[in-house]
């Protein structure tokens, strides 16, 4: 894997197109003899679908665990909630930062309103990544590591 992705950045793409060089269309073999839309295909190398039971791919909303559901799909889907909830905490670390670098430069023309309205979203953004903290949390993933702002 680490290869595939020195390669690909030497080539300037993205890894998954050296693995499914024909997921740009609108079919393709995820795995052999199975055949996805590109969609799903990418949902599911970027862990935001899984493959159910029956192996077909599915891109079902997070969060919404059908009774009918076998052990292995739940499991699939906690693991699947883990990388979207370390997604979002990661995005809300790079709007964090451009809050801040705003507030700079609102300091520095006299802005006060642009200050005390971004100041007020980022209070809010930092209570949000707070919470997605105690959801990585419950579900047992390590926060020590990249996920403090």
């Amino acid at each position: 894997m680490a290869e595939l992705i020195v390669i690909a950045a030497a080539l300037e793409v993205p890894p998954l197109l050296l693995l499914y060089p024909s997921v740009m269309g609108g079919q393709a073999d995820w795995l052999p003899g199975r055949t996805a839309s590109s969609g799903s295909i990418i949902r599911w190398f970027d862990g935001e679908a899984f493959e159910r039971d029956d192996g077909h791919l599915s891109g079902t909303a997070v969060g919404q665990l059908a009774k009918t559901e076998s052990e292995n799909e739940k499991r699939r889907r906690r693991g699947t909630v883990a990388i979207n909830l370390s997604r979002e905490h990661l995005w809300g670390l790079e709007y964090r930062e451009m809050l801040v670098y705003r507030i700079d430069r609102a300091r520095e023309r006299g802005d006060q309103t642009t200050v005390d309205a971004t100041v007020d979203r980022l209070r809010r953004l930092d209570e949000d990544l707070a919470k997605g903290i105690e959801r990585m949390t419950e579900l047992g993933m390590d926060t020590s590591g990249g996920f403090d702002g």
